[in-house]
């Protein structure tokens, strides 16, 4: 007869329970999903600007930022650190921390990987060079390590890449931070972050579908819905207000569109996607809105009207639908553009392929949708809008620098201008987000410390869908040597990112001193 070890049967017991206990003790891990709640930027700029360095010194710390979850996750840290030493001589740093993902991150789900692309910019003036002052940005969620690390000097941009495996949550209540974090080194330091917030939904119910993304390539489960809905759409927006071409993407449903505006010739730019056609009904979204159109089919298929969700009562569009009946069609002519308006149509998606708004209602296509340099509705002086035609026709006026893109924008004060050779600068478009009811801001230009004037921007075009989106524009009217210049707004309002090296952005117009 076997002999049962009383000991061993002892011991696997206790380990029973004890595993019992653990398995009773532990919280158990729901099903679920993470969901955006909103971001912010820490320190507040309250807290900074009581930090002073006494009477008749300088000492100025600004920390902003911004983030859209929807379309590729993009976000931008701006940080700013100014001081001077014993002999009053003024150190300025900035640093510029933009990054985005490759996945739309309006919601997570447990166990996806996240792969993130950061772009770091650190800025300053000679002084803060000499030292030399240095920046870093990084990433990390809650207090676990960094995933994607960057480090640069003044003037020696620099980039790095991460990957976040998203974890799972425990229960409803979770609150999940993922961060961007930026450091100024600088005769001092500065350190600053923008924090992206996501709740757990426990319900046990899957995250809501985000919009299917493309780089341009076959998406056929997509492109079957609207097959039969042409490649090339010449619309009226707005009663007849704004007139432009959607030219589709081959193989997808897809629209790469742009606009002019009738009145100022102001342009836009964006994407527009087929999201459903039932019954003659044709539904699209407009990744920079975050909207949908909504038109009813003609009954020979060669056109569409309707209504969008962002119009004012009694705005409508339409469109005449052309190039070919299916959407693997050809292109709409032989060098890939179509516009009959003069712009030229990306097919790769290069204007800002980044869907949604964020919880502002600023469009995650870095606030692409904006009128450009034209004249302004009111016309009159170059100052506020209007060409000085003479002027140009005389010296022969040309862009001096154009560094506009439509990447997500962060905010700045300062956008910078490079001149080679001597040159006079006639005029400036900066792009503003103007408060309620303002008109104008002042500004100076300046380099190495030496004042070369300034004036003041007048409020000129505006995005027609973002209405605090505008130009800011000016005369300055100055002749200008070799150097780097810096125009300073009174405010930190001009929009900036990793495309335009962390300075505002700016469209200059002049011509060389010599044809004066």
């Amino acid at each position: 007869m076997r002999t049962i070890d009383r000991f061993a049967v002892g011991r696997w017991l206790r380990a029973l329970v004890a595993l019992l206990i653990l398995a009773w003790a532990t919280p158990s891990l729901a099903a679920g999903y993470w969901r955006y709640a909103g971001s912010a930027t820490t320190p507040p700029q309250s807290q900074l600007d009581q930090a002073t360095a006494g009477p008749g010194r300088t000492f100025e710390q600004k920390v902003n930022g911004a983030f859209q979850a929807a379309g590729s996750g993009a976000g931008t840290l701006n940080l700013s650190f100014k001081t001077d030493d014993v002999d009053r001589r003024v150190f300025l740093t900035t640093v510029t921390f933009s990054f985005t993902a490759d996945a739309d991150m309006r919601s997570l789900t447990p166990g996806q990987k996240l792969r993130f692309h950061g772009v770091l910019t650190t800025g300053g003036n000679a002084l803060a060079k000499a030292l030399p002052s240095r920046g870093s940005g990084k990433m990390a969620a809650g207090n676990g390590d960094y995933f994607l690390s960057t480090e640069s000097l003044i003037d020696q941009p620099a980039s790095g890449d991460g990957v976040f495996e998203v974890p799972r949550g425990s229960g409803q209540g979770d609150r999940l931070t993922i961060y961007a974090a930026g450091y100024i080194g600088s005769a001092g330091g500065l350190g600053g972050r923008l924090e992206l917030y996501y709740d757990w939904v426990a319900d046990g119910s899957a995250p809501p579908p985000e919009p299917t993304r493309s780089s341009g390539g076959p998406d056929r489960g997509a492109a079957r819905a609207g097959d039969s809905l042409g490649s090339v759409w010449d619309v009226e927006e707005v009663n007849g207000q704004w007139r432009g071409t959607w030219t589709r993407r081959p193989g997808t449903d897809i629209f790469d569109a742009v606009w002019r505006n009738t009145a100022t010739g102001g342009e836009v730019r964006d994407v527009i996607r087929i999201a459903r056609v039932s019954g003659g009904q044709v539904t699209l979204s407009r990744d920079g809105v975050g909207g949908t159109y909504t038109g009813t089919l003609s009954t020979d298929g060669r056109s569409i009207a309707g209504t969008a969700s962002w119009y004012q009562p009694g705005w409508t569009w339409s469109a005449r639908i052309g190039g070919g009946s299916s959407g693997y069609g050809g292109q709409a002519s032989g060098d890939g553009r179509h516009d009959e308006s003069g712009g030229d149509v990306d097919r790769s998606g290069g204007y800002g392929d980044t869907s949604g708004r964020d919880a502002s209602g600023r469009g995650s296509s870095g606030y692409s949708d904006r009128g450009d340099a034209g004249e302004d509705r009111g016309g009159g002086s170059p100052s506020s809008g209007g060409h000085d035609r003479g002027a140009s026709a005389q010296h022969a006026e040309r862009t001096l620098m154009d560094n506009w893109n439509a990447a997500a924008c962060g905010f700045t004060d300062t956008a910078t201008l490079d001149v080679s050779s001597p040159i006079h600068l006639s005029r400036v478009d900066l792009w503003f987000n103007w408060q309620a009811g303002e008109r104008s801001v002042t500004y100076t230009v300046s380099a190495n410390g030496q004042d070369f004037g300034g004036g003041t921007l007048t409020r000129g075009d505006c995005d027609p869908y973002q209405g605090a989106w505008c130009v800011a524009r000016d005369a300055p009217d100055i002749d200008l040597e070799p150097g780097r210049y810096e125009i300073r707004a009174a405010r930190a309002g001009l929009c900036q990112n990793g495309g335009s090296s962390g300075a505002g952005f700016i469209k200059a117009y002049g011509y060389d001193a010599d044809d004066r």
